[in-house]
């Protein structure tokens, strides 16, 4: 998998500033995330979800302070933005509920 890095850390290592050590590193996949915001944290808690079912399997949750929170949405616009030009618009929009493709 190709890393979509933002320009500050791409700017950032190229410096010699940030050195990454992966080592203890987990990789999980998540369908869902829910964010909740309190004044002092923004907690990102991700998930696995069946197509079918409502039922939710939590994977992770990641507490970010606020300003780290907004520097973690500018990389993420960026990354997003960078991805689209490669590959193409992404179509966000939710799926319509079964209940209401019927009517």
């Amino acid at each position: 998998m190709e890393e979509l890095k933002s320009k500050d850390a791409q700017s950032a290592e190229q410096k010699g500033q940030i050195k990454l050590d992966a080592s203890a590193a987990e990789t999980t996949y998540s369908n869902f995330v829910l964010v909740a915001a309190g004044p002092e944290e923004m907690v990102l808690t991700f998930g696995m979800r069946a197509a079918d079912d409502a039922n939710v399997k939590i994977n992770d949750r990641v507490i970010l302070s606020p300003k780290n929170a907004k520097r973690f949405l500018a990389a993420l616009s960026q990354s997003m933005r960078t991805y689209e030009e490669r590959f193409g618009v992404i179509d966000a929009s939710f799926p319509q509920a079964k209940e209401q493709a019927g009517s």
